[in-house]
């Protein structure tokens, strides 16, 4: 057995080591050689190549095989497998032009060192940043899991209006809306605190309060905007609401360090010191409100928001104020993520004190053209009296929903779009202003909605405008968080959802200038994203809507030299 074995070994290497199959091997790896150039020198260009040539032809099987090869043969393109390559090359033209040669050992030594030096520093300088990611799978990726969130088949609701859309995808909160109801027909001096929380733009104050006084009829709610009600005037650094012992100072947030110690501030935030009882005479008292809803708490500072809710929770948990029965505080879900997953929060006994709900609110899914209908005339009905008189008659609002019908079933972004409350106002907005139609082109349309998000970003988070400075430097730390700080495979395995851990950090070069921040910072801050669960410890984001994800990644690929 062991002659067969060395008789077989002694055949392969007679063979590999004859000349003409040495030349036969050497042409197969060239080629392969030149393969893996092309991959890393033009390997996007090559697959964007062919993913167009297969768009233009959707019906021919042939041409889409073809394309697909194609995009597999150029999707590799790395260092090692280069190395690889090159090295057996090298071995391969040792033996075939230095071993039976009448050459001096040393000479040939050298002659193969030589060699292999000049093939591997060839390798070493060549650019390898171009296939970090393969931004074609990644494409790929972002636009099979949008299709498949802007596509779940819920069951059809039938619903009268969108408010009522709204309830029906939130049963659980209408739930606890009646049960508490029913609690305060057992003992009027019943009281609780809910925390209601949603994506930034999902209309939380504006459905929440609605909802309350349809289902709590016989109490009268009030409602604290933190940022509207106390920040006097247009005041840059400190003001003064004497009458709620009020002192509002604005800080800078989200800071970017540089490596020569220059940092930026990419946005502000309010910080305040308040007199509780004097919020509370006001509300309580002078408006004999029962139920208070506190908006804006994703707009001031940590510290200002933890002594909020801990001196609001206090009044309800002592019963300082009886008369008061419900606090429900708003706010994205990233805002509240810290103070909702503490161990103060999550004291046992806090549940056997008052009435107590954490509720995430779920975004309606628009199925039919009727419900599209009824969120277009919500907006419209809210944009007559926001805009003083401008009437939108019944052919105007037709003629918004004929374009938004049109690209709902053109595009799996618009479906997206819909969701959320200011989001779809945009769209609606776009359209009236003949901005925006069935014909435009799906770039143009998010294009013009991203832009608007984040205006609308500015004017309520206090985050930077694109054109300036500082919306530079944030929007490049946005790219390179998509390009090179998200998990392809955890987006495709998790519907869009990632991972960001806690001192996670993000590095851009500007202008000779690197700048660093951290990830979460970075996107709780944004107004762009959403966590799942409500936990530090547990919470993974997504881009929402989530067509904001392809769309910094082919700004990205777009904006790259």
């Amino acid at each position: 057995m062991k002659r067969v074995l060395n008789n077989t070994w002694d055949k392969i290497v007679d063979w590999f080591l004859r000349r003409k199959n040495l030349n036969h091997i050497l042409y197969v790896l060239s080629a392969f050689l030149i393969k893996e150039l092309a991959a890393i020198s033009a390997g996007s260009d090559i697959k964007n190549f062919a993913e167009n040539f297969k768009g233009n032809y959707p019906d021919s099987a042939l041409i889409e095989v073809f394309a697909d090869l194609v995009i597999v043969f150029f999707s590799s393109g790395s260092q090692p497998v280069l190395i690889i390559t090159l090295a057996t090359i090298i071995l391969i033209l040792y033996v075939r032009f230095f071993d039976d040669s009448n050459l001096s050992p040393v000479l040939k030594a050298l002659g193969f060192l030589g060699l292999s030096a000049v093939v591997l520093l060839t390798i070493i300088n060549l650019d390898f940043n171009s296939v970090k990611v393969d931004i074609i799978k990644y494409q790929r990726v972002l636009k099979e899991v949008q299709r498949n969130i802007a596509n779940e088949t819920p069951t059809v609701i039938k619903t009268n209006s969108y408010l009522d859309h709204i309830k029906k995808s939130n049963s659980d909160f209408t739930s606890f809306l009646k049960e508490f109801n029913d609690s305060l027909t057992k003992n009027p001096n019943y009281t609780g605190v809910a925390y209601v929380t949603a994506p930034a733009g999902f209309g939380k104050s504006y459905f929440t309060k609605k909802w309350i006084e349809q289902e709590l009829k016989d109490k009268k709610v009030g409602k604290i905007k933190v940022r509207e009600d106390f920040v006097c005037g247009e005041q840059e650094s400190r003001c003064f609401a004497d009458s709620l012992g009020y002192i509002v100072t604005k800080q800078p947030d989200l800071i970017s360090e540089s490596k020569n110690g220059e940092s930026k501030s990419l946005g502000h935030l309010y910080k305040y010191t308040f007199s509780l009882d004097s919020i509370l005479h006001q509300y309580k008292f002078e408006n004999n409100t029962d139920v208070i809803m506190v908006d804006d708490l994703d707009e001031v500072s940590d510290s200002t928001m933890n002594k909020y809710l801990k001196d609001f929770e206090n009044i309800i948990e002592k019963g300082t104020y009886p008369d008061l029965n419900l606090i429900v505080f708003l706010s994205r879900p990233e805002a509240l993520v810290n103070y909702l997953s503490n161990t103060y929060r999550k004291n046992p006994k806090v549940d056997k004190i008052y009435g107590l709900e954490q509720k995430t609110l779920q975004k309606p899914i628009f199925s039919t053209r009727e419900q599209i209908l009824d969120r277009i005339n919500d907006w419209a009905n809210w944009y007559q009296k926001e805009k003083l008189g401008r009437l939108i008659d019944d052919t105007e609002r037709n003629h918004i929903l004929t374009q938004v019908f049109n690209l709902y079933n053109k595009y799996d972004f618009i479906k997206l779009q819909l969701q959320i409350q200011s989001n779809s106002d945009f769209l609606f907005r776009g359209t009236i202003k003949n901005r925006i139609n069935q014909n435009t082109e799906e770039n143009e349309i998010k294009t013009i909605l991203f832009n608007t998000m984040v205006g609308r970003n500015s004017d309520t988070h206090l985050r930077p405008m694109l054109d300036s400075n500082e919306g530079v430097i944030y929007m490049e730390f946005l790219k390179e968080v998509v390009l090179n700080e998200i998990n392809i495979k955890e987006i495709s395995e998790n519907e869009g959802w990632f991972i960001v851990n806690n001192n996670e950090k993000v590095s851009i070069d500007l202008d000779g200038a690197t700048y660093t921040t951290t990830v979460k910072s970075l996107l709780n801050r944004s107004g762009l994203i959403t966590i799942d669960p409500i936990d530090s410890k547990l919470s993974k984001y997504r881009f929402e809507p989530f067509w904001i994800h392809e769309y910094l990644l082919n700004k990205t690929k777009k904006d790259s030299p």
